[in-house]
């Protein structure tokens, strides 16, 4: 036989091989509390869930976006008995649980259209054989001069539903690399099996405490997803895929929350004693941090619904401080004051004034805000800043629409009637009053009014920019 003849044969070999290899590569997920099993896409990355997403029970990543379109796999399991909550979701109606997957896409896969399904077959946790429906679609497609006409998301959906449970296996990527992933995904719905559930954890179920619930948080991640800890201290959970031989970092961190919470404890005394236990997530990268779902831009953030701080860590030796410091006041003020409403500034300017802390040993000073500094000095020398008047009123989106300078300002109003005005002079009690009567009467214009009643608006302004640019503080 020729080397030409034996072409063939040997492109075949090469493709079988290959088929061979990325099957094996093909973890097995196990999922005893739900009852499944899946193989998962070679080289993806297990995510944590959101303790807000209510049906989605496991969810993995693509290591990197491609052709700006992330790949995503997940699994969600509905309860299909009208008004029975998910295990483990937190009380929050807004996060209320779908008893479908069709339910469940009207919400959050806008655009998703599931018509002429295939078949297909799981092996039964009793043996035989149970029947699903299997969908390939693509959706929100767009033309972009930059990817071609057809962008979106290729995606396939498997949905098993059974009699108390559905079942649904959604696997996505960027529609541009349809054959590079569509085999892989198939070859994943075909892995799905049913296996026996295992028993239900009622001790975990029915934490006795905020504390105990907070470790069974915790804990899950630690045990379902690869590569996740956590670690305690007296006030937050620390939640992180760090990698263990960097602890020293994590123990860094520990060290901040709690200097920092014994500085908000000591100006923002809790109206009543703080039972929560706060989580804090810190993601190892700017991936990781992307995967589980950080806002692009961001370097953290607070989420109140799923009561979770999550920041992520930038180079190898630093994570934001000035960011962990400004989220975790906004975590803070959440438990130790209720859900009120300040005005805007008021809450970004702590936030940032808080920002600027370092900590030395164990214990928080307060510091200018680098961050800000520069900005807002800029602005007052040009003009361009916002007049007092007007800013003290401003609205969150009208905050937001200049987000640098609004930030920037309201940092440097509340460092200077704190650290600019004497104790003595009648200014340094307006914050304080502004929240009293915050707190008094749950009406955040009252305490503006109240705050600023008898106060000279333009000398005030006039005062501010003196310190900030001049470093002159008033005196009585």
């Amino acid at each position: 036989m020729s080397i030409r003849d034996m072409r063939p044969i040997a492109a075949a070999m090469v493709a079988l091989f290959a088929l061979t290899t990325a099957a094996s590569a093909q973890k097995v997920f196990k999922d005893e509390k739900h009852g499944y099993s899946v193989k998962t896409v070679p080289k993806w990355v297990a995510v944590p869930v959101q303790p807000t997403e209510r049906n989605t029970v496991v969810k993995w990543a693509s290591p990197r976006d491609e052709r700006r379109y992330p790949g995503r796999m997940m699994v969600h399991v509905f309860d299909r008995k009208a008004g029975e909550d998910q295990e483990g979701a937190l009380a929050n109606p807004f996060f209320r649980p779908s008893r479908s997957f069709r339910e469940w896409a009207k919400r959050y896969r806008r655009g998703l259209v599931l018509d002429a399904p295939a078949s297909v077959e799981a092996k039964g946790a009793s043996g035989g054989k149970v029947t699903g429906q299997l969908f390939e679609t693509t959706y929100g497609e767009r033309n972009d001069p930059r990817l071609g006409p057809r962008t979106g998301y290729f995606t396939i959906i498997a949905i098993f539903a059974l009699q108390e449970r559905e079942y649904a296996l959604e696997i996505y990527c960027g529609a541009a690399v349809k054959k590079k992933y569509r085999r892989t995904f198939l070859r994943v719905v075909k892995s799905f099996r049913f296996i026996a559930a295992g028993k239900k954890d009622v001790a975990a179920a029915q934490a006795t405490s905020p504390r105990e619930a907070a470790r069974r948080r915790a804990r899950q991640d630690a045990e379902r997803v690869p590569g996740w800890w956590y670690m305690e201290s007296e006030n937050y959970f620390i939640v992180t895929n760090t990698s263990g031989k960097r602890k020293t970092r994590i123990n860094d961190l520990k060290r901040r929350l709690e200097a920092m919470r014994e500085l908000y404890e000591r100006d923002f005394p809790p109206v009543k004693p703080i039972t929560a236990v706060s989580i804090v997530r810190v993601c190892k990268d700017m991936q990781s941090y992307r995967h589980y779902g950080g806002p692009p831009g961001s370097g953290g953030y607070w989420n109140s619904a799923a009561q979770e701080l999550v920041i992520f860590h930038r180079g190898e030796k630093n994570f934001a401080r000035s960011v962990l410091n400004h989220e975790a006041f906004h975590q803070y003020i959440h438990y130790a004051c209720g859900e009120i409403n300040p005005h805007i500034w008021y809450n970004e300017g702590h936030a940032d004034y808080y920002g600027g802390a370092e900590v030395i040993g164990n214990r928080a000073v307060i510091r200018v805000n680098k961050m800000r500094v520069d900005t807002i000095r800029g602005a007052l020398r040009t003009g361009t800043y916002v007049p007092l008047k007007k800013f003290l009123r401003y609205t969150q989106a009208q905050y937001y629409r200049n987000a640098q300078l609004c930030y920037a300002q309201g940092w440097s109003l509340v460092y200077f009637l704190t650290r600019g005005v004497d104790k003595a002079h009648p200014w340094h009690r307006i914050l304080a009053v502004y929240f009293k009567t915050l707190l008094d009467t749950g009406k955040p214009k009252q305490a503006l009014d109240t705050a600023f009643k008898g106060v000279d608006l333009p000398a005030l302004d006039a005062a501010w920019k003196k310190f900030i640019l001049e470093k002159k503080k008033v005196r009585p």
